[in-house]
């Protein structure tokens, strides 16, 4: 199965401005919540498959597309992944919600990215 990643590093919206992931919150507040908007990704075969990928993204909590909750389940430090194809549009809001408590200040955190994968 063939994969193209799209990262989605830059632009993040959190409540003191702008942030690029990944990161490391040695140097600032970890947010509560972050925020991004992106546009649907060029698929050309009805085969393929549109995946959202989390990785490095302890204390994560809860993540929305559009407004719909994707389900993420809490715990998960790793890797998460979910199809999307069926709930993305031609332009959508991702909203990760934190517990800044529990995000390691150590590490680079939030490796997010799209997948397409044929």
């Amino acid at each position: 199965m063939a994969e193209h990643r799209i990262h989605l590093r830059r632009a993040w919206e959190g409540p003191c401005g702008r942030i690029d992931l990944p990161t490391t919150w040695d140097q600032r507040d970890v947010p509560d919540e972050l925020r991004r908007n992106f546009h649907r990704p060029s698929v050309d075969d009805p085969e393929e498959v549109i995946c959202l990928i989390v990785e490095d993204s302890t204390g994560l909590v809860a993540v929305s597309l559009n407004g719909e909750d994707l389900g993420f389940p809490p715990g998960t430090d790793l890797m998460w992944e979910i199809a999307i194809q069926t709930r993305i549009r031609s332009s959508n809001r991702l909203i990760l919600r934190l517990d800044p408590a529990k995000v390691s200040r150590e590490t680079e955190w939030g490796r997010i990215c799209l997948a397409i994968r044929s």
